[in-house]
């Protein structure tokens, strides 16, 4: 390998960065700013798209740039970005038809009621995996109260 390595035998120090950056398989690789920050913790994807490495560090986008400035309330009504500052957002994949889905959502939807109750400003985003349903909105509306 023409790169620097860990010493086979310092497993702790593999273990701790393993666990730091929650490597679940391998290959991986994680790209560290010059201070330690992390950049990507999918290096593997940024190489395998960019092997002339034309785009490095891969600084992934800002959020603000990728998330957009329109959401849908429960009823229906767009919200804007604007109306969220200030606000903690949490962006949720799911789907109608997953079960850990259909388990963690009601479970969302009580922590996002009592933290509504409490005045905290946060707003969940979901991204269902497929085009809306009926019955799909109709669970969140149950579940966000």
């Amino acid at each position: 390998m023409p790169w620097l390595a860990l010493p086979y035998a310092d497993r702790d120090r593999k273990a701790s960065l393993s666990k730091k950056f929650k490597v679940s398989g391998i290959p991986t690789l994680v790209i560290l700013d010059p201070s330690g920050n992390v950049i990507t913790k999918d290096g593997r994807t940024q190489i395998d798209g960019d092997p002339e490495g034309a785009n490095f560090p891969w600084v992934p986008p800002e959020v603000k740039d990728v998330l957009g400035t329109e959401f849908m309330s429960k009823e229906g009504k767009t919200v804007t970005l604007a109306e969220l500052e200030g606000h903690h957002i949490a962006v949720y994949f799911s789907a109608h038809w997953c079960p850990p889905c259909k388990t963690f959502t009601p479970n969302l939807g009580k922590v996002y009621s009592k933290l509504k109750e409490k005045g905290v400003k946060f707003e969940s985003s979901s991204l269902p995996a497929t085009r809306m349903k009926q019955s799909s909105m109709s669970t969140i509306k149950r579940c966000l109260g």
